[in-house]
């Protein structure tokens, strides 16, 4: 449409990008399909919504809530439409400490405590995926193997990749080991694990990373703060 171009853009000729190459298949097509339909929501999920709705004593009236629920991987995000909640009301301060314990038995999906904020508590008894704590904003997560487990917590990976990936604030405790890039650009969370994948603490600006057991290589790469 020309009538939002400005007179910077106006001048642009992508042609040469968007010239559509004929395929040498016939069945083949160069051009991605239009998606006629939005794609769904996370939040929308039934999941997120009866634990929202458990929360909301926590959340309009500062009620301290012990809450225990099972979890699978296709529960992806948890805790974040939460965090926005409270942070939606109450801003920067979050919570009281401790009002709201979010007790998980199982494996959860990724972003498990995404940008979690102050005064929420998420525990997985089991494991997580990809992205636990990432953008923490002053909540705690914690992850511990489940009862029964045979391996030793020290010598097996828990949590997936890209841990606590951005966090502000916050705590992280991991009873076993993490994938790789644990605590990228951490500049202030206190997180602990029991080993680390390949470039743990790249790039941290602040914050502390207590990793008990073996690394990976490339660990603290480009880190110009924190310990």
């Amino acid at each position: 449409d020309s009538s939002n171009l400005n007179t910077k853009t106006k001048h642009l000729d992508l042609a040469a990008l968007l010239y559509h190459v004929k395929p040498k298949r016939p069945s083949c097509s160069s051009v991605s399909p239009k998606i006629q339909m939005p794609l769904p929501i996370d939040c929308d999920h039934p999941f997120h919504a009866a634990l929202l709705e458990a929360c909301r004593p926590a959340i309009d009236q500062l009620v301290a809530l012990n809450i225990d629920m099972t979890i699978s991987n296709i529960c992806r995000s948890v805790g974040t439409n939460i965090s926005y909640e409270v942070s939606r009301r109450y801003k920067q301060n979050g919570l009281p400490p401790k009002t709201l314990c979010l007790n998980f038995k199982g494996s959860a999906g990724q972003s498990f405590g995404a940008w979690l904020a102050k005064g929420i508590t998420l525990r997985v008894e089991g494991e997580c995926n990809d992205y636990v704590g990432k953008g923490l904003s002053g909540g705690t997560v914690v992850v511990v193997p489940a009862r029964g487990s045979r391996f030793r917590s020290d010598q097996d990976v828990i949590v997936g990749n890209t841990c606590f990936y951005g966090a502000t604030s916050g705590y992280g405790f991991i009873a076993g080991q993490t994938g790789e890039r644990f605590c990228v650009r951490n500049s202030g969370a206190l997180v602990v694990a029991e080993g680390a994948g390949d470039h743990a603490c790249e790039y941290m600006t602040g914050g502390r990373t207590v990793i008990l057991g073996a690394t990976g290589v490339n660990v603290a790469a480009g880190m110009s703060g924190g310990i």
